[in-house]
């Protein structure tokens, strides 16, 4: 890793401004592989930017330009992105890239390649993830209240002990997911793909999952009071031990399972 100092930055900083406005003058920021924790970068407008690899711990992006901007690689935990536009970042290209409790409150990550990434226990909150690519990523313990994932893909992604309340997931793809535990109370499921994904003991209140496709999923012990559905849930792998609405019994008399789990199963007033 090497060390930049502050003078240097300026520097890179003033050239890449130079750069935006005309590829002629000026030379594209090349932070690749540079140490800068702790450094205040609030702010600083760095669309396209080398940032493969630098080890940004604790710095401060707050309201960065990070748009198409290289994090491949990168070690941004405990980083504040809050604010922060990460439209079409690539934070992933087969990097492993660490944002371990950063802060992406009301972050712009929509279409930002994500895949792999390790956001376990980050702030989410009210950020724009439409489109964004979290196949396989961790977001174990990640607080998303508000965040928009429509059209997400997180497909084998780690969700356990999320807090996703409110969160938009219309046409998300949550195939394979884990999403054991998590916090999903009035969140919009509207035609996402929840094919084999495992959501024990979730909780799923005033949820939407209408046109959801639910085939092989696991909802043991999952509370679905005040959720919508329909015949989708006879596809559900399992739903032993789960709490539902008074209205939710005209489907799940329909499951050929009902016999065997009808005595596990808790059925509440809507």
């Amino acid at each position: 890793m090497r060390k930049v100092t502050q003078e240097e930055l300026n520097q890179i900083l003033a050239d890449h401004a130079l750069w935006l406005v005309d590829q002629r003058t000026g030379e594209r920021a090349n932070l690749s592989d540079t140490t800068l924790t702790d450094a205040d970068l609030s702010g600083v407008s760095l669309p396209y930017a080398n940032l493969s690899g630098a080890d940004l711990t604790d710095a401060d992006l707050h309201l960065a330009d990070l748009t198409d901007a290289d994090l491949s690689g990168a070690n941004l935990s405990y980083a504040d992105l809050s604010g922060a536009n990460l439209t079409d970042a690539d934070l992933a290209d087969g990097s492993y890239v660490n944002l371990y409790r950063a802060n992406l409150t009301d972050a712009n990550l929509s279409g930002a390649n994500l895949s792999g990434v390790n956001l376990s226990d980050a702030s989410l909150t009210r950020a724009d993830l439409v489109s964004t690519n979290l196949r396989g990523a961790n977001l174990s313990g990640t607080d998303c209240i508000d965040a928009n994932l429509r059209g997400a893909h997180l497909s084998g992604a780690n969700l356990s002990y999320a807090n996703l309340p409110g969160v938009n997931l219309t046409d998300a793809d949550l195939a394979d997911a884990n999403l054991y535990r998590v916090n999903l109370t009035d969140v919009d499921l509207y035609r996402a793909n929840l094919t084999d994904a495992d959501l024990f003991g979730a909780d799923l209140t005033d949820a939407d999952l209408s046109d959801a496709n639910l085939s092989g999923a696991h909802l043991s012990y999952t509370n679905f009071t005040g959720a919508k559905f329909g015949l989708n849930i006879n596809d559900v792998k399992a739903i032993d031990h789960a709490t539902f609405s008074q209205d939710a019994f005209e489907w799940l008399i329909l499951r050929g399972d009902w016999a065997k789990v009808k005595d596990t199963v808790k059925i509440v007033d809507n």
